[in-house]
């Protein structure tokens, strides 16, 4: 049985220790405001989109349909979510089990 696939928008601290500890159990995407690539976590290549405003990798849109979590470490700005912006209908498309959000 593959692993669980989580997105989590954002590359923070909080974000990076959630990942560290729980490698073993999921499959994990990120985003980050820089360019897009892989990278080493506990020995595991993790793929870390670029996401920045009204920039992304559009291939994002593809990963979001095939994970079962969404996590949401992106604060809103003065014009509100962003992620939400962005990604509401490919959200509403996937079929996750979980949308989690930490403020």
């Amino acid at each position: 049985m593959p692993n669980k696939r989580i997105f989590i928008f954002g590359s923070g601290q909080v974000a990076k220790y959630f990942v560290k500890n729980n490698i073993k159990k999921y499959e994990f995407y990120l985003t980050s405001t820089k360019k897009t690539i892989f990278k080493k976590f506990a020995g595991k290549n993790i793929k870390i989109f670029n996401f920045k405003n009204n920039k992304y990798d559009k291939k994002i849109n593809k990963v979001l349909l095939i994970c079962d979590y969404v996590i949401v470490s992106i604060p809103p700005n003065q014009l509100g979510d962003i992620v939400l912006k962005k990604f509401q209908l490919k959200l509403k498309r996937a079929k996750l089990k979980k949308i989690i959000y930490l403020s």
